[in-house]
C-alpha cells in the first residue's frame, strides 16, 4: 500500500485508460501510483520507459525536484506541491513541448484527491491542445496582418453595432476624427455622435438599405468633430453576423481634399467662362468690323476695277489690228489680272455677307439645287470629260441663295482640281446621321495632305499655291454659310487620292418628304 493507496482496481484503470489525456495519480510524497495508457504511450514515444515515468517513479523528479526555496522551482513542481498541501484547490498551466519534427502544446491540470477530508493524492492530467494552439496562433497572425493592412490604408475602417458603439477602428479613422487609440479604448468614440443633426436622415436611409439588402450604396455626409470643424466624408456600410448579434462594418473616406479641388475647379471654370465670354464679345466685335471693312473694300474697289476691265477691252478692240505679238500678250495679261481682281472683290463681298443674320428660311431641295449649279458651271466643264454621280439628296431648311453659293463653291472646287484627269469623276450624295443631313462632294483630283484639312477653310489659304487659280476665299465662305445654318464642314483626302468635302446641316423629317 503506497501512501494509503492500495492500487487501482480494474474499473478505475479501464476508466482512465479510456481518456485521451495523459493521466497520472501522484501521492503526497511525489510517487506516481497510477497512470493511464496514454501516459505510458507518450513516455515511450518520447524516449522514456515505464520505470522512468510510470508507476513507482517520482513525479517531482520528472518535472524538477523541489528546492528549499519554492520560488526557484519549476511551475509544475510549485503547482503540484501547492495542491498537495491544500494551498490551492486546482492548478493549471499551458506549456509548449515541441518535438524535433513538430510543434506541440499541452495543458496540465492538477486536482487534489481527498480521503476523510485529507489530501492524500493529486491527479495530474496533461491534455494535448496543439490543434487549438495552432488555430489560435494562425488567428493571431491573421489578426496581426489585418491590423497592419488596415492601419496602412488611408481609408478609415470601422466595425460596430447599430447603436453607434465601435468595436474596432483603424488609425486612418482615428486621425480623421481626431481621437487617440486610448480614447477609443475608453469608449469615448461613437460614430452616431459624430453626425450633425441635419445629416441623420442620410444615416437612417443607409441603415434601412443595409437592413433590406445587407449593404448600402456609398453616400456622403459630414462629421462634426469635437473642435467644431466639419469634415466631408464618403461612407459605405455592410452588415455581418457575429454569433447571435448583428454588426456593421464600413469604410469612411475623407473628402476634404476632393471638395477643395472641386471648389477650386468651379472657381477656375467660372473665371474661364467669364474670360471666354469676354474674348467672345471682343471677337464678335472684331468680326463685325472685319466684315464691314471687307464689304467696304469690295464695294469701293469693284467700280474702278470694273471700269479698268471695260476700258481694257475697249482699247484692245480699237488697237487689235495694230498690235504685235508682245503687245497682244500684255493686253491678255492685263485683262486676266483685272478679271482676277474683280473675282477676288466679288469673293470678299460674298464673304462679308455670308454670316449675316438676315436670311430667308425655306425648304430647299438639294437635288434641284445641284442641278441648277451644274448648269451654272457648264462653261467651266465644257470640252472636258466629266462623269457626274449624283445620288438622292434630301430637302433641308435654309437660305436657298446662300446654300446655292456654298454648293457652287464645292462643285467648282471639284472641277478645278480634277482638270488634269482624263475623266473627272465627281460624286454628290448625302445621308442622314445623328439629326443632320450630311452632303458630300467627292472627286478623283489631286487631293491634299490630311493634316492640312483645317487650313482649307481659312480666308486666303491656298494649299496648291499658284498652280490653281483662286483667291482662297471660296471654302471660307462655305464654312460661314454652314455655320449660319447651324451646320459644319470638313474635308478628307490624301495626296493624289482625290478629296471629299462634307457639308452637314440640321435635318428633321419635315425637311425630307421621302423619309
Amino acid at each position: 500500500m503506497l501512501g494509503g493507496w492500495s492500487g487501482p482496481d480494474g474499473f478505475f484503470q479501464a476508466s482512465i485508460d479510456a481518456l485521451s489525456a495523459h493521466v497520472a495519480v501522484v501521492a503526497a510524497s511525489g510517487l506516481i501510483v497510477a497512470v493511464n495508457r496514454a501516459w505510458l504511450q507518450f513516455c515511450e514515444d518520447n524516449g522514456g520507459s515505464g520505470s522512468d515515468c510510470g508507476v513507482g517513479a517520482n513525479y517531482l523528479a520528472v518535472c524538477g525536484d523541489a528546492p528549499a526555496d519554492l520560488e526557484g522551482a519549476p511551475a509544475m513542481t510549485r503547482g503540484l506541491l501547492a495542491v498537495l498541501r491544500g494551498e490551492r484547490g486546482e492548478f493549471t498551466v499551458t506549456y509548449p513541448c515541441h518535438a524535433p519534427h513538430e510543434q506541440r502544446w499541452f495543458r496540465a491540470r492538477i486536482t487534489p484527491v481527498r480521503l476523510k477530508e485529507q489530501i492524500t493524492h493529486a491527479v495530474v492530467a496533461h491534455e494535448n491542445i496543439t490543434e487549438r494552439e495552432l488555430s489560435l496562433l494562425a488567428l493571431r497572425e491573421s489578426e496581426a496582418r489585418f491590423q497592419i493592412l488596415t492601419d496602412l490604408t488611408p481609408v478609415g475602417i470601422v466595425m460596430g453595432d447599430m447603436t453607434g458603439a465601435l468595436e474596432y477602428v483603424n488609425q486612418a479613422y482615428l486621425r480623421l476624427i481626431g481621437h487617440t487609440r486610448e480614447e477609443f479604448g475608453a469608449g469615448l468614440v461613437n460614430w452616431l455622435a459624430l453626425t450633425p443633426p441635419e445629416w441623420r436622415r442620410s444615416d437612417e436611409a443607409a441603415a434601412r438599405e443595409v437592413e433590406r439588402s445587407g449593404l448600402s450604396a456609398p453616400y456622403e455626409k459630414e462629421y462634426l468633430l469635437r473642435d467644431g470643424r466639419r469634415v466631408p466624408v464618403l461612407l459605405g456600410l455592410a452588415r455581418y453576423r457575429s454569433g447571435e448579434r448583428e454588426r456593421l462594418c464600413g469604410y469612411v473616406l475623407d473628402l476634404t481634399e476632393r471638395k477643395r479641388a472641386e471648389e477650386d475647379l468651379r472657381e477656375l471654370n467660372t473665371r474661364l467662362e467669364a474670360l471666354v465670354e469676354e474674348r467672345t464679345d471682343e471677337l464678335m466685335d472684331l468680326n463685325v468690323e472685319l466684315r464691314s471693312y471687307a464689304d467696304a473694300v469690295s464695294r469701293d474697289l469693284r467700280p474702278p476695277v470694273t471700269r479698268i476691265l471695260g476700258f481694257t477691252k475697249l482699247l484692245h478692240t480699237r488697237l487689235k489690228d495694230r498690235l504685235d505679238a508682245p503687245e497682244e500678250r500684255s493686253f491678255t495679261h492685263l485683262r486676266a489680272e483685272s478679271e482676277r481682281v474683280s473675282g477676288l472683290l466679288g469673293d470678299l463681298h460674298a464673304f462679308a455677307g455670308a454670316s449675316r443674320p438676315q436670311w430667308a428660311a425655306a425648304s430647299v431641295p438639294l437635288g434641284l439645287l445641284v442641278t441648277q449649279v451644274r448648269s451654272d458651271l457648264e462653261p467651266v466643264s465644257r470640252g472636258r470629260r466629266v462623269e457626274w454621280r449624283v445620288g438622292d439628296l434630301p430637302t433641308v431648311t435654309g437660305d436657298a441663295l446662300r446654300l446655292r453659293h456654298a454648293l457652287t463653291q464645292l462643285l467648282h472646287n471639284a472641277l478645278k482640281f480634277t482638270r488634269e484627269e482624263d475623266t473627272a469623276v465627281i460624286e454628290v450624295s448625302a445621308r442622314r446621321q445623328d439629326g443632320e443631313a450630311v452632303l458630300w462632294v467627292r472627286d478623283n483630283g489631286v487631293g491634299f495632305a490630311q493634316e492640312d484639312a483645317d487650313k482649307l477653310f481659312r480666308v486666303f489659304s491656298r494649299l496648291h499655291g499658284s498652280a490653281y487659280e483662286g483667291a482662297g476665299v471660296g471654302l471660307a465662305n462655305v464654312r460661314r454659310i454652314a455655320q449660319a445654318h447651324g451646320g459644319r464642314v470638313w474635308a478628307e483626302s490624301s495626296p493624289g487620292g482625290g478629296a471629299t468635302f462634307f457639308l452637314a446641316l440640321p435635318h428633321t423629317p419635315l425637311q425630307d418628304p421621302g423619309a
